[in-house]
């Protein structure tokens, strides 16, 4: 599986188990902190890659490479979101 896909699962796969832990959450169910974590450890797996492959960009000047990191570590989420959806096709345009 090429770098594309597996950042893309692994987004959608910290989305869904995260949701599912949520749920387990409101319902009081057992196992939920364990769901939990294992949202919030892909879900560092998929920052950590992120910004490897924001870092290694070569179509995008150094000041946005330094808003995209910024905001991908202080605002994942929402960073997350706009960088899947809209950023990462002009960042690995040629990669």
């Amino acid at each position: 599986m090429n770098q594309n896909h597996f950042l893309s699962t692994l987004f959608i796969l910290s989305f869904c188990i995260g949701l599912l832990g949520a749920f387990f959450k409101i319902m009081h169910w057992p196992g939920s902190d364990s769901i939990l974590l294992t949202a919030a450890g892909i879900w560092i797996v998929f920052i950590l890659l992120a910004l490897l492959e924001i870092i290694s960009s070569k179509e995008i000047k150094t000041s946005e490479k330094i808003m995209w990191s910024f905001g991908m570590v202080l605002m994942s989420g929402i960073v997350g979101i706009v960088y899947m959806l809209v950023g990462r096709r002009r960042i690995t345009r040629n990669s």
